[in-house]
């Protein structure tokens, strides 16, 4: 077969894909006037899902795959619903940058290594960048928001993609590690003495949710939202595994150094470290809410096993990672007063089960 066919045969492939996408997202806009749902969020595994077939397709057929990702990217971007999308693909030593803004011409952020570096976008076109030999952490910074990026040996693919809704941002993504408000520019710092110097907050949240938690995403909001009506200094992200990324990956390099504390007056230590939060025992338990109070011993969804990753079973998995609330799924839950591995891995519920949820902070 000759290259050009195989370009036509990938052009009628990835525009069926498209179609697929678009069609799914426009669902989620105009559902949107009442709630955000869970679409939204499983949108992005979706196109994660979508974009291994155009990468699989390349390398069975010997094609450029940054070509091929280039031409998906684009051609999503300029039929998307979507206000901003970012894309980053590309092997360890040279990686590609793509994006769109749909109503604004704003600059992002591109700190492959060398420090910031200023990417300008214009309204209604697609932009592409390059980047050669980046380190193998590189952070994005668009809209205040920083998002970690691991780039992997081989073929890499991350998506970022926003919309506004009803005044409030809504965000789907792969990257890994938390994403939290970045220092505007110009902005003090806190030296990285005093940062490395203090302590990290656990917390039992005090309000219960069945498993549609609006996907990592959504549960990160949730964390953020009950440590700021509680007067809770920092960011917080949800501790739970989906099926994209662990729990412990989560968590930005760096934070796993500082030790966990529960929320009581004494700020009594949970772990060291991240690792010795996951070597299966804690020092003490969890139990404390964002409020200061005790509850005890009440479950949590996780979807994490006691080493941090993923809890995989058979038919057990992670409420379609926390957009389902549905009889038919499930997923795995910890106990907030155990201090073995049951802290994260205890039980299974169904994902109409009304649970709480661990928030961890991972910044100040």
């Amino acid at each position: 077969m000759k290259i050009g066919d195989k370009f036509g045969q990938f052009y009628m492939v990835a525009t069926m894909v498209i179609i697929v996408l678009i069609a799914s997202f426009a669902i989620v806009i105009n559902y949107s006037s009442q709630r955000i749902p869970p679409s939204f969020y499983y949108l992005g595994e979706e196109i994660e899902i979508e974009s291994e077939k155009v990468i699989e397709y390349g390398l069975n057929n010997e094609l450029d795959l940054n070509v091929l990702l280039e031409n998906f990217t684009r051609t999503y971007s300029l039929n998307s619903d979507a206000d901003n999308l970012y894309f980053v693909f590309g092997e360890r030593e040279s990686i590609t940058l793509t994006g769109y803004q749909e109503f604004k011409s704003e600059s992002i952020l591109v700190d492959v290594g060398s420090g910031n570096q200023e990417v300008a976008f214009s309204e209604g076109i697609y932009k592409t960048e390059t980047f050669e030999n980046p380190n193998e952490v590189i952070i994005l910074t668009a809209e205040n928001i920083a998002y970690n990026i691991t780039l992997n040996e081989g073929q890499n693919f991350y998506y970022i993609i926003s919309k506004d809704i009803n005044g409030e941002k809504y965000v789907t993504t792969n990257t890994l590690g938390i994403y939290s408000d970045a220092e505007p520019e110009g902005g003090e710092e806190e030296p990285e003495e005093e940062l490395e110097s203090g302590h990290r907050i656990i917390f039992l949240s005090s309000s219960q949710y069945k498993g549609d938690l609006g996907g990592l995403v959504g549960a990160d909001l949730k964390c953020n939202n009950l440590a700021e009506d509680s007067n809770l200094e920092g960011t917080y992200m949800a501790w739970l595994s989906s099926s994209v990324v662990d729990a412990r990956d989560r968590i930005p390099q760096g934070e796993g150094d500082l030790p966990y504390v529960r929320n009581d007056a004494q700020k009594t230590v949970i772990a060291d470290n991240l690792n010795d939060l996951l070597d299966n025992t804690i020092d003490n338990p969890i139990r404390y809410n964002e409020k200061g109070v005790d509850e005890f011993s009440i479950d949590a969804w996780t979807g994490t096993d006691g080493d941090g990753t993923l809890y995989e079973a058979f038919l057990i998995g992670t409420c379609n990672s926390w957009t389902s609330s549905s009889f038919f799924n499930t997923a795995r839950h910890g106990d907030s007063g155990k201090v073995n591995e049951g802290w994260t891995s205890d039980g299974i519920d169904d994902c109409n089960v009304h649970n709480r949820i661990y928030c961890i902070q991972i910044g100040e």
